[in-house]
């Protein structure tokens, strides 16, 4: 039987307008959120969500280079680049500090138009401008745009998927060709732009087939629409080979997931926590009780398609964050895109009268409790927060409150449960209770909001600081082509990164034996010849060289330092790159591992290796033994605490060696590095009469 109005739940006259009626407060919206945007964006001195922000980067800077997708010279194997695309012209705007500032803009945009598909949506429901507006000043007070401000797919992907909601309502509140044309379009749109969008077809599908169902229209309606349903289903599984059925380069097949029910029910429960706290929590009981109502007494097809398609969309990001995502982090990054949603819902229940209010506070009592199964600040620990923007805001007010986790667990928890009370009380009063509850989420979601955007600008802040430095572009500046980043052992991926990203003309990346990869692109492996020349596939490498030092100090022969930053040093080398000495655990900042290795070969033309190995310790807080060998050294001793001990180690060979050097545990830093004692950078000076006389 096919789903009518029923008379008693028309919208009431007041929610009934004319639809372009909120064009000039729309547009307004916009503005004023791209402005407010880009203001913050601005703040930010520097990305660091990486490899990520990277990768889009750089896809974007080849584009517009040269026009092809590729990074640091090699095919990315990477099938979701709208967002690269459409940031592609930023790259044209000069330094990469202005591109990154013009990428902010065009994302700002981008997520501010959101709010139009959501107002559309409303209005296509039966609200009226108010309403409408309502549900689209939410969508843009989302915590996750802060996601705008990175270099990202998010901002393009976000308005891409709610415009393919809104679309999609149509085509299944009145299926026609032009209607499903427009949802496929939008639908592959935003799987162009982020791969898990690759859920919206059958999405789709499902909630048709739950709506002819419903309707007990199931045999008519393939009937009529068989021609269009097969297409449809083609155009499903052409999306499947391409994308979530296999590999693709960088996510997994999702035959390759192997699941286990146990971590999955974690991360469900993680995701689904985070998502109501995203949504500013007071309105998720209501539109609940919302999603109930439109499914099992709708007032109109659109009505049901809509809560159909808002359900199933729902479910299916929710189970892919947690399945796809590691158990132990919140994947809110891959789920908000729904959240503008949840307002219409609401507001569907809200247009019933506020039935069923006991079961709507049952309902946020349940959510209350099961929020406090795991605590958010306890969802934060160990980075927990990579991938959640509530949980950026939950670490920030945890700081503001003297790291006390449970203060701030306690003040988050209890802001919801205030406005959850406070909205049980008001349900008696029509006159206010929408409003209170639509203007309690949109403060609760601003709160949220701004403690995350602190939060990344005091990251993006101390990021800038240590690895950025003042002049982010330094070897840009220094005039050299074609650098080659050289990965040691004791590396930070954020580092390195820091660096390919601000410096375009670092185009190359070779590790050494003992690095740490920093993403899954292009990168060559290096060795070290027995005279100390860096080998790149068995060949000397001639090019200039930016060397970090943040865990390893390095000596070159015959080359010319040609500019440094806060963590790298940039070599022009006269030939070969050769090395001199090699001090694998001797940190920039001054301090030596726990243990490592200090390696020093000959000059070129010299026939033995003969001198002192040169350093100065100083002691921490407690006493520590250390222990150097190798090179015809064997020295132990124990470094007493605040002591200062000048070291200096002959070392005598005819060929490259080797000295090793261990201790006990002397501390750890901020990083969680192991360190022993402070140390300045070993040096080698070459002296005949460190080798005894034939």
């Amino acid at each position: 039987m096919q789903v009518k109005p029923e008379p008693a739940q028309r919208p009431p006259r007041a929610l009934r307008g004319r639809p372009l009626g909120a064009a000039a407060p729309l547009a307004a919206l916009v503005a004023a959120s791209t402005a407010a945007r880009l203001a913050a964006g601005l703040l930010r001195l520097t990305p660091y969500y990486f490899p990520d922000e990277y990768r889009y980067a750089e896809l974007s800077r080849s584009l517009a280079s040269h026009g092809h997708l590729v990074i640091r010279g090699a095919s990315a194997h990477f099938l979701p680049v709208l967002a690269s695309i459409v940031t592609a012209p930023a790259w044209l705007a000069g330094t990469a500090g202005d591109s990154y500032r013009v990428v902010q803009a065009i994302n700002a945009v981008a997520v501010s138009l959101a709010a139009v598909p959501v107002y559309l949506l409303a209005r296509q429901l039966g609200f009226g401008r108010r309403g409408s507006l309502a549900a689209a000043t939410l969508a843009l007070l989302v915590p996750s745009l802060l996601y705008s401000s990175y270099i990202l797919a998010e901002p393009i992907a976000y308005p891409l998927l709610l415009a393919a909601v809104a679309t999609g309502v149509r085509a299944l509140d009145h299926p026609t060709r032009g209607r499903v044309v427009w949802f496929v379009v939008f639908s592959l749109l935003g799987t162009f732009a982020r791969l898990q969008f690759a859920v919206l077809l059958p999405c789709f599908v499902v909630a048709f087939v739950a709506l002819i169902l419903r309707e007990g229209r199931f045999v008519e309606t393939v009937k009529l629409h068989w021609r269009g349903a097969i297409l449809l289903l083609l155009v499903i599984a052409g999306v499947s080979i391409a994308g979530p059925a296999r590999n693709t380069g960088y996510y997994p097949s999702i035959f390759q997931l192997g699941l286990h029910p146990r971590s999955l029910v974690t991360s469900l429960g993680r995701n689904a926590i985070v998502f109501v706290y995203a949504s500013g929590f007071v309105l998720v009981p209501g539109a609940l009780l919302g999603l109930w109502y439109a499914i099992r007494r709708p007032a109109s097809r659109a009505e049901l398609a809509f809560a159909l398609l808002a359900g199933t969309l729902t479910l299916g990001l929710v189970f892919q964050a947690s399945a796809y995502g590691q158990p132990e982090l919140a994947q809110e990054r891959y789920t908000f895109y729904v959240l503008p949603l949840w307002p219409i819902l609401f507001l569907i229940y809200t247009r019933r009268g506020w039935p069923l209010r006991t079961y709507q506070a049952l309902l946020a009592g349940m959510l209350l409790a099961a929020s406090l199964i795991t605590p958010l600040t306890t969802m934060a620990l160990n980075d927990g927060e990579l991938h959640s923007t509530v949980l950026y805001a939950v670490v920030r007010l945890r700081h503001a409150v003297s790291d006390n986790a449970a203060s701030a667990s306690l003040i988050f928890v209890g802001a919801a449960a205030l406005l959850a009370a406070g909205v049980a009380v008001l349900s008696r009063w029509p006159r206010v209770r929408t409003q209170f509850a639509l203007a309690g989420a949109a403060v609760f979601v601003c709160a949220t909001s701004v403690g995350a955007y602190s939060f990344d600008q005091i990251t993006a802040h101390k990021i800038h600081d240590h690895y950025a430095g003042p002049v982010p572009s330094w070897v840009d500046a220094s005039g050299l082509k074609g650098t080659w980043l050289v990965l040691l052992p004791g590396d930070l991926k954020t580092d390195a990164l820091e660096q390919l990203f601000w410096n375009s003309s670092v185009d190359r990346v070779v590790a050494m034996p003992g690095a740490a990869l920093i993403d899954s692109f292009a990168t060559a492996a290096g060795r070290v010849g027995p005279d100390g020349t860096l080998l790149v596939s068995g060949k000397p490498l001639t090019a200039p060289v930016l060397v970090n030092e943040l865990g390893t100090t390095v000596q070159l022969q015959d080359a010319r330092m040609a500019g440094s930053g806060p963590t790298s040093v940039l070599y022009d080398p006269s030939g070969p790159v050769r090395l001199r000495l090699l001090a694998i655990g001797s940190f920039k900042i001054g301090w030596l591992s726990q243990h490592g290795d200090v390696v020093i070969w000959p000059r070129r033309g010299e026939r033995r290796l003969a001198g002192y190995l040169e350093l100065t310790l100083h002691g921490g807080k407690k006493n520590i033994r250390m222990r150097f060998d190798g090179g015809g050294t064997h020295v132990q001793f124990r470094l007493r605490a605040h002591a200062t001990r000048a070291l200096r180690l002959a070392v005598c060979s005819k060929t490259a060696t080797t000295i090793a050097f261990k201790s006990t545990a002397g501390g750890a830093l901020s990083d969680h590095r192991r360190v022993s004692a402070r140390s300045t950078p070993p040096r080698f000076v070459a002296d005949a009469s460190a080798c005894p006389a034939p």
